[in-house]
């Protein structure tokens, strides 16, 4: 029983296409212009490496 009363309330939540939910709502880039406009890198600090300052 608690486990049909999970499923329906869960269906009752997600299944519905609420307007709250679409409020702000997302616009995907075609693949064309998804070409024009790269990833970005990402950049990964070195982790335990210091930089030498050595002055002669």
């Amino acid at each position: 029983m608690i486990y049909a009363g999970h499923v329906v309330l869960t269906s009752f939540i997600t299944v519905p296409n609420w307007p709250w939910l679409n409020k702000y709502q997302l616009t995907w880039l075609g693949p064309v212009e998804a070409e024009r406009h790269p990833k970005p890198e990402k950049h990964v600090a070195s982790v335990g490496k210091k930089k030498s300052t050595k002055q002669k």
